[in-house]
This record gives structure tokens, C-alpha cells and sequence, in this order.
């Protein structure tokens, strides 16, 4: 899941810049203003994130940001207005802000007995996610010549993301739950 969605997230900055600047011709400064607006939410998002992982469910956190990722990157390339675009990217920067950090709490409320191998695996899957989405989303835009593919890749891996972190969470309560009714 993880692995998933760093290879989303990072599809999504590779190619958004240039499909928006290209979809909506205007100037590849556009394109920057999109990844600025990411990043300043991102900011503000992490700091948030640290307060808020503190305060509620990680799990609740987890899928928010999940969820709202997905939304995003739906709408990225469905919108008509440069300026909704230039907006969206501040909601897409909050729902990859603290997302890893999230993600390794969440993972490590999964396992009974949470050790250091857990963390390394952790950081091997957002990598190899990391590493992949180059290769991966430029194959999408060679294969169909057109950004909106590669994006519309990362709107799939975050459907699956959804899909897996569901599939986690009730596994996980129906172990809960065989474990209260042991003797």
C-alpha cells in the first residue's frame, strides 16, 4: 500500500507541471506555481499532522489523507480552470504531507510487536515506490502519449491504495475480535 502510494504521489509531481501547462497552454511557470502551492500545504500539513497523529487515530489520519489524495488527483485532470487547479494543489499538498508518518504509525499499530526490521521495511517500500514512479508512469506516457494516462495511473494506485488499507483494517478487526472471544 505504501509502495503504492509513493509511486502516486510522485507520478502526480512528475507530470502534473507539465500537463498543466500543457492542457491549459500557459507557461511553465504555471506549472511551478502548481508544485509551490503542493509544497507550501505540505508545510503547513506536516505540522498539522505532527499535532493531530497526537490527538486522534492514526488510522482516521491515515485514511483521510488517503482519501483526499485520491479526490485530488481525481480532479486534476477533470477540472476546466487553471485557477482550480492552482487550488486543488494546495488540498493535494495536505493529503501527501504527513502521510509516510502516518503511515508508519498505522503499520506499526498492525503488529504486535513492533520492532526496527518493521521501520526498515517501511522505508524500503516508500523508496522502491519512490524509485519505480519514474519508470513506471513515463512507460503509461510513451505507451499513450498523453500526461493525462500517467496521471490517471495514479488515481488507479490510489484506488488500490483505498482498496488495501480497507482490506488491512478489517482484518485487523476481525483478529481483535477472535482474540476477545479466546478463553
Amino acid at each position: 500500500s505504501l509502495l503504492l502510494f509513493m509511486q502516486a504521489k510522485i507520478t502526480i509531481f512528475i507530470w502534473a507541471p507539465q500537463y498543466i501547462t500543457q492542457h491549459f497552454e500557459v507557461a511553465a511557470s504555471v506549472g511551478g506555481t502548481f508544485m509551490s502551492n503542493i509544497f507550501t500545504a505540505a508545510l503547513i500539513g506536516s505540522i498539522a499532522g505532527t499535532w493531530l497523529v497526537a490527538h486522534i487515530n492514526v488510522r482516521y489520519l491515515v485514511f483521510a489523507f488517503v482519501g483526499l489524495s485520491l479526490v485530488s488527483a481525481t480532479l486534476l485532470t477533470r477540472l476546466d480552470s487553471v485557477q482550480d487547479v492552482l487550488l486543488l494543489a494546495f488540498a493535494y499538498g495536505l493529503s501527501v504531507s504527513a502521510t509516510f508518518n502516518a503511515y508508519v504509525a498505522f503499520a506499526l499499530t498492525q503488529v504486535a510487536f513492533p520492532t526496527h526490521r518493521n521501520i526498515a521495511y517501511m522505508l524500503l517500500m516508500s523508496s522502491l515506490g519512490s524509485s519505480f514512479a519514474p519508470l513506471v508512469s513515463s512507460q503509461v506516457v510513451a505507451a499513450t502519449g498523453d500526461m493525462a494516462w500517467a496521471l490517471n495511473s495514479a488515481v488507479l494506485m490510489l484506488v488500490v491504495v483505498v482498496v488495501t488499507l480497507a482490506i488491512v483494517q478489517l482484518l485487523s478487526w476481525q483478529g481483535r475480535s477472535r482474540a476477545s472471544l479466546a478463553p
